[in-house]
């Protein structure tokens, strides 16, 4: 999709207010959902979501929530600002 802006959206998509989110990491490091902007789709390798108790059992309370975990194709870097955590 050249020149064209590619966003991801999740279903529902969570907001920050919201204390029933699933626990967002993006390459096993935890992330606010306002970090999806900033993922181009094409750098994506792999998404897996997780249901409440694989999530807790992995995660711990934190994911009672479940777990979204967004992994880049390794050759990518996105910076991250203490903000996105």
């Amino acid at each position: 999709m050249l020149g064209r802006e590619v966003r991801i959206k999740i279903e529902g998509s969570p907001d920050e207010e919201n204390k029933c989110n699933p626990l967002l990491l993006l390459n096993g490091r935890k992330v606010n959902y306002s970090m999806l902007k900033y993922i181009s789709p094409q750098r994506i390798q792999s998404v897996d979501v997780l249901k409440s108790l694989v999530a807790v059992e992995k995660y711990g309370d934190k994911a009672q929530h479940g777990a979204i975990l967004i992994t880049l194709i390794s050759n990518s870097v996105i910076e991250l600002s203490k903000s996105a955590f």
